[in-house]
C-alpha cells in the first residue's frame, strides 16, 4: 500500500491545489501535482470531482462547504467527518458510488484518511467482514494554508458563469436512453 502522507516531525506535508479540466469541465482537486482520478486509477470509471458544471450549482456550492468542515451539507448517509471526493459522474448522487474520505481540519493541518469507495448496499448485502478495496493510499495531509488556498481556488471557479442554477427536471441519463429509443416522455412536475 502506498502511503502518501507528510512526515509530520519534519513538518514535509502534501500539496493541494484546484485546477480546470476542460474536458470533464469541473474543478479537480490536484495532490501532489495529480488530479485525484489519477491518484485513484479512476479516470473513465465513472466518477468525477464533485465540483462539475453538470451539477446544480448549489449542490456543488455544499460540497465545497463540506470540504470546509460544514458536515450538516453533506448527504445523510456519511456519518463523521466523512467527505466525498470523486462522485458519480452522471448524477452525483451518494448512492450510485462515490470514493469517500475521512476529513479532519486541525489548527495547522488538514488530513484526508482511508480513502475508500462508498456505495449503497441493501441490507441483504451487508457484511461487516467484507474488506474494504485497497484504493493505495493510507492519507493525505496538507497545510491548512495551502489547504484553504485549494478551496478559495474552486470558489473562484465557481464566480464564473456557465453553472447550472437549476436542476435538469429529467436527468441526463434519461434523455439519452429516450433519444437512443426514439421516445419522449412528458416531464414529471415533482422531479
Amino acid at each position: 500500500m502506498l502511503v502518501h502522507w507528510g512526515n509530520l516531525l519534519g513538518g514535509c506535508t502534501n500539496t493541494i491545489e484546484a485546477a480546470w479540466n476542460p474536458r470533464l469541465q469541473c474543478v479537480e482537486l490536484v495532490v501532489d501535482g495529480q488530479p485525484l482520478g489519477q491518484l485513484f486509477k479512476q479516470d473513465d470509471s465513472g466518477v468525477i470531482s464533485p465540483f462539475a458544471r453538470r451539477f446544480v450549482h448549489e449542490a456543488v456550492e455544499n460540497s465545497l462547504e463540506v470540504y470546509r468542515g460544514d458536515f450538516a451539507r453533506r448527504d445523510d448517509l456519511l456519518q463523521g467527518g466523512e467527505i466525498e471526493l470523486l462522485i458519480c459522474s452522471v448524477c452525483g448522487d451518494l448512492m450510485c458510488g462515490s470514493i469517500i474520505a475521512d476529513l479532519d481540519i486541525g489548527a495547522e493541518l488538514v488530513t484526508w484518511s482511508r480513502p475508500r469507495w462508498w456505495y449503497f448496499k441493501d441490507d441483504d448485502e451487508l457484511d461487516d467482514d467484507e474488506p474494504e478495496e485497497d484504493l493505495g493510499v493510507e492519507r493525505w495531509v496538507f497545510s491548512l494554508g495551502d489547504y484553504q488556498s485549494a478551496l478559495a481556488q474552486i470558489e473562484g471557479y465557481l464566480a464564473r458563469p456557465g453553472w447550472r442554477l437549476i436542476p435538469d427536471e429529467r436527468g441526463r441519463l434519461r434523455r439519452a436512453v429516450e433519444r437512443r429509443l426514439g421516445v419522449e416522455s412528458k416531464p414529471n412536475p415533482l422531479w
